[in-house]
């Protein structure tokens, strides 16, 4: 029996390259919910867990058609997103402390829901996606000060501050 289990994970693997209909079904769902959303990346430079996050999200935005909105906490770039964002005090009223730190925003409705602290799969991130859009917990929408008024446009592992 172990056998046969050990051989279906690996008949799993490569029959995963494949897209099933559930899986596209789950991608049509997240590029629906990219017409309205787009994921706050909030990084630092030097953070070797961003470093790693960076590419995944730049192919995440690719597959799924959902903006990226960068926005360094120290100022530059990473390679994937060498023109971030300035913080202009979003980390402070989010209450970021690790990074990187992902957030589901939808600047029409004013609605930022925390996806994940720290570097994730995107395995992870599409299922947090589809959880946190399908029942939002009560305190996910902050509406006051996280998006200015003024116009500022913001179309387990993390660095700790």
């Amino acid at each position: 029996m172990k056998k046969t289990i050990a051989l279906g994970l690996i008949g799993i693997m490569f029959l995963s390259t494949s897209v099933t209909p559930a899986i596209a079904g789950i991608q049509s769902d997240i590029r629906k919910l990219g017409k309205d959303y787009g994921l706050f990346f909030i990084f630092e430079s030097f953070c070797p867990y961003c470093q790693k996050e960076a590419p995944m999200l730049k192919y995440f935005s690719r597959d799924y058609d959902m903006s990226i909105i960068p926005i360094s906490h120290d100022g530059p770039g990473l390679p994937d997103f060498p023109n971030p964002r300035p913080d202009h005090g979003v980390t402070e009223q989010l209450g970021v402390r690790t990074f990187p730190a992902l957030f589901l925003v939808n600047p029409k409705k004013r609605i930022v829901i925390p996806l994940a602290y720290g570097l994730i799969s995107e395995t992870q991130l599409v299922h947090r996606i589809i959880t946190m859009t399908r029942r939002p917990p009560k305190h996910s929408s902050f509406r006051s000060g996280i998006f200015p008024t003024r116009s500022i446009s913001y179309s387990h592992g993390g660095t700790r501050r």
